[in-house]
């Protein structure tokens, strides 16, 4: 995927640019601080994905997004909260908040590869589907559809919003089958998927109706891992 980057804040743009090459998939043919300097040569160049932040001097990326061809994806980036309604009303896949960290930033990617490559989205060497054991065979379901994993002695149990899985094996063998992209381990008992959390609130992720604590060995891997915005 061909990119552009557009943010007033040189360092950002140098962070992104790194962290774009190090997760791989993406080509960065432009750089630059003003969204008017990006228009000049948006039609040259024909970026298929715009790294866009919204708050620029000159053009917001709001009005950027409205001036552009539809098929050309945008990604807004922004250290505020409230313009998200806006992006998405723009059909931006995805809206990164400051400081933007490479967990989040690979989250991006995968939905632009899924948007780009709708018949073999994301994965990690193909891995988009595992068969789980039921009562009398197997059924078939997406990765991204597990919300999360706990162990149980000797098995674990798989969960996604409508069904539960009971299979044998250990938590780290479990994993190895997941997507590292999506999947963190936040206790010794349990494997969540960052795209299912709801909120995370006294120590404790919530998904659905399901807290989940997090491990003290796990917490500063886990805070890593996820895009906050502290007021």
């Amino acid at each position: 995927m061909k990119c552009f980057i557009i943010d007033d804040d040189t360092t950002t743009r140098f962070l992104i640019a790194d962290m774009l090459e190090s997760i791989g998939g993406t080509e960065v043919i432009g750089s630059f601080e003003s969204p008017i300097q990006a228009l000049e040569n948006y039609l040259k160049q024909k970026p298929h994905v715009i790294f866009l932040d919204v708050e620029m001097p000159g053009l917001t990326g709001v009005e950027f997004a409205n001036s552009i061809l539809p098929e050309t994806k945008i990604v807004f980036i922004s250290s505020k909260k409230e313009y998200a309604v806006d992006a998405f009303g723009l059909n931006a896949v995805d809206y990164l908040l400051k400081p933007i960290t490479l967990p989040r930033l690979t989250q991006a990617i995968l939905k632009l590869k899924s948007v780009f490559e709708p018949e073999n989205s994301t994965t990690d060497e193909g891995k988009e589907h595992v068969f789980l054991k039921t009562g009398d065979g197997y059924k078939r379901i997406r990765i991204e559809d597990i919300t999360y994993v706990e162990a149980l002695g000797d098995y674990v149990q798989i969960y996604t919003a409508e069904s539960k899985f009971i299979m044998n094996g250990t938590l780290k063998n479990a994993y190895s089958k997941l997507l590292e992209e999506l999947f963190k381990r936040v206790h010794r008992s349990y494997i969540v998927n960052m795209n299912k959390i709801e909120k995370i609130e006294d120590g404790a992720i919530v998904i659905g109706k399901k807290i989940i604590p997090i491990g003290r060995s796990y917490k500063k891997d886990f805070s890593d891992s996820i895009n906050t915005f502290d007021l």
